[in-house]
């Protein structure tokens, strides 16, 4: 693809998004797992290109690797893993949950192709110096991608504060082949 062309549609697929969405547009992508945007399949562009402008907190897992994409809204969930989790695969953004947990529930969405749903899980996760536990609902919904297995996370967060733990809703919508 040519020089001008690819810009072109990097200004495009990254347009928009405050903070992530300027990050991801100067982020060295050559050097991810994800290669540079003009590579990019047509299905991870067009997320890409949802979740930037998007208020709800999309976290998009993709390839292989469950590489991790995000918007300014998922921001705050990261807390002190921003912005290095951005590029990273799953298993290291989120090493404390990935073996116990998050792992199988991705990979047995993009295995079975079947929508998953959970309530109240609990959650372990670093955000700052040390970990927190929260409960969770855990919503998710296959889409399919003619590409490697991955999966798309669209997560929105809604604290309860009636419960002892905080509280997550988190609706998962996963990419699949």
């Amino acid at each position: 693809m040519h020089d001008e062309t690819a810009n072109d549609l990097t200004r495009t697929v990254l347009a928009g998004g405050g903070e992530l969405g300027a990050l991801i547009r100067v982020h060295d992508w050559s050097r991810m797992p994800l290669g540079p945007v003009d590579s990019w399949p047509q299905s991870l562009r067009s997320v890409v290109s949802m979740l930037l402008p998007s208020k709800a907190q999309i976290i998009p897992f993709w390839g292989p690797e469950f590489t991790v994409l995000y918007n300014d809204a998922y921001r705050p969930v990261f807390g002190a893993k921003h912005p290095r989790a951005l590029g990273l695969p799953g298993r290291e953004v989120w090493s404390e949950i990935w073996d116990e947990m998050l792992h199988d529930l991705l990979a047995g969405v993009v295995r079975t192709g079947e929508a998953f749903w959970a309530k109240d899980l609990l959650f372990v996760i670093e955000r700052t110096a040390s970990s927190r536990k929260s409960t969770s609902t855990c919503r998710t919904t296959p889409c399919v991608s003619s590409l490697a297995p991955s999966a798309t996370c669209i997560a929105s967060l809604r604290k309860q504060p009636s419960l002892a733990l905080p509280a997550w809703h988190i609706s998962f919508a996963v990419v699949a082949v």
